[in-house]
This record gives C-alpha cells, structure tokens and sequence, in this order.
C-alpha cells in the first residue's frame, strides 16, 4: 500500500511517498481500516517538525524518538471505513464509517490503518461525509475539552482568540450550539469562511489590538496557545473563566461519539480550507506549517 512515512523530524520535505506492506490484524481486539481521508494538524505539526522550545522537545523526542518519529508512518486523525474485524471487537463491523486519533502510533497517512478496541474512535453515520467527520477527533474533541456544557450556558458572552484555525473553527461551532454570545478574534482574510456562525463580533488583530476593548466577557478561550492569563484579565467579568489550549486536553471516545452524534444533526460544523490528493502531501503540510489555514486541511487516501 501507499503511505507517508518520515524518518527525522523537519519541515514538509522530510516526508516520503512510500509502498510498504498492507498491516494485517494479528490480535483477536484489532480491526482494519480503509482509510479514506487524513486530516492534517497542529497536531501533526508539532510531532514531525518539533519546533518547539527546548524543554518541550525534549518531551516530545522522548515520547515519540530521539532522532525521528518511533512511528514512522505519519498521520494522527482521520476517517474510513472499516473492512475487517477480529473476533473479540464488539461495537464496530465491517462496512462502519468511523473516525480516530492515534496520535502515538499514527499511521493514518496510508491507505490502511490498524486499530484496536483500545484506540480512540467512534462510529459516524452513513449520511456524514466522511471528510466533515475526518478533523473531528483532533479540532473538535480539543475545543470540546473547554468549550462543553459545564464552561459555557446559553447567553454567555465568549471571546475566542485564534477562531480561524482547526480548534478555534470548532469552538465558535460549539459555542454557537450552546446559543453563546460570540466575539471572535481572526485576521480579515478569514472573516467571509467564519460568517457561517452568528458571531457578534469579529476582531482583526492586524488592525486593532485585540485586547483593547471595552465589552467583558464570562469565557475566554485562546484556541492557538498564544496568549496569557495577564493579557486578558482585564476582559473577564468577575467570575470570567479563562482556557487556553496550552492545557491539556483528553482523547476520550465517549466524547468523539457525542461529538459525531451532534455533528449528524448539523448541530456541529466543519470547516474545510482545502482538500489534498494524496500525491500532494508535501503541499498540505506545508500549508498547515505556515500556520494561516481557515479551519481544516485534510488530504485525501
């Protein structure tokens, strides 16, 4: 089969279109997976080029390799369609579409992928195009972990920084199903792509300091990490909560199932900036690199 592969950490230029071998379930809790599109991340980002400050990668070399990944075909979350199944797998069958994240192992940048019961995923329904449900685990299931039922209530006032990216396009997508009152933080460029929300305002930090506002607000979300605490406190009504996508968040499949459920009724958006051909991994990486995306970039097995 086809597959991306990687064998030092750097930029888009050290991933390689390879054929290797098909996996095959070897253990009775294993399932097979036609993969059908990867989605790629910050996520992904962060783990192939490491470019982070120096005690983070070192973090990142001891979880994933000192001098490459472990894991050597990339690709952390995506969709397909299941097409066999061991003998002890209960709650999936062939024919299922699904949706993952396997960010330790990876292997979703090739045509087949092996998970098992433990993995993180969920079945979607069949009306879902698979490649709305493909960014889902990663961009969805990180907003979710701050912007959920017990932070925001109906009628709350949220300001989320960093709106236009992957977790920042879900967050105003979660916000505007729990009926928040949204103020979103975005360069001018993506503000036409955003306009599928009912955001109250939009900010283009380009143009104006993002920070220098006078409306207060009881949730504050940094979707990108660049933000602190200090920058903001001034904005935050007296019991104000802020969340910064610096924390850490969980991969649960309890949670990705809700997530699909909602995302099957319209309740939750994607937002797609473009879809790769397989053969053009190079430029989907880079695009996601840069850093400039309006929502998700996904490349197509």
């Amino acid at each position: 089969m086809k597959a991306i592969i990687q064998n030092r950490y750097g930029d888009e230029n050290t991933l390689e279109l390879v054929e290797v071998s098909t996996p095959v379930i070897s253990k009775p809790n294993q399932f097979l997976i036609k993969v059908a599109y990867a989605n790629i991340s910050s996520g992904d980002k962060n783990i192939n080029t490491i470019d982070q400050p120096f005690v983070i990668k070192l973090i990142l070399r001891l979880l994933f390799g000192w001098n490459g990944p472990k894991s050597k075909i990339r690709g952390i979350s995506g969709s397909g369609v299941v097409v066999e199944v061991g003998s002890d797998i209960t709650g999936v069958k062939v024919g299922d579409h699904v949706n993952f994240i396997n960010s330790m192992k990876a292997g979703v940048l090739a045509e087949y992928l092996v998970l098992s019961s433990d993995s993180k995923f969920a079945v979607v329904d069949s009306s879902v195009d698979l490649v709305d449900a493909a960014p889902i685990a990663f961009g969805a299931m990180s907003a979710y972990h701050f912007i959920n039922e017990q932070n925001l209530k109906e009628g709350y006032d949220i300001y989320i920084y960093g709106a236009s990216g992957a977790v920042g396009t879900y967050a105003l997508s979660l916000a505007t199903h729990f009926k928040a009152n949204i103020t979103a933080v975005a360069s001018q460029k993506h503000h036409e792509k955003l306009n599928v929300f009912p955001v109250q305002k939009f900010i283009d930090y380009k143009n104006q300091n993002p920070f220098d506002i006078q409306q207060r607000f009881d949730v504050i979300f940094d979707a990108v990490g660049k933000i602190k605490k200090t920058d903001i406190q001034h904005l935050l009504k007296p019991n104000g909560k802020f969340y910064s996508i610096k924390s850490p968040t969980k991969e649960d499949s309890q949670r990705l199932t809700h997530l699909n459920e909602w995302l099957s009724r319209g309740s939750l958006k994607t937002i797609i900036d473009k879809v790769y051909d397989f053969e053009d991994y190079k430029q989907a990486h880079a695009h996601v690199y840069a850093g400039h995306k309006s929502g998700n970039v996904i490349i197509k097995i």
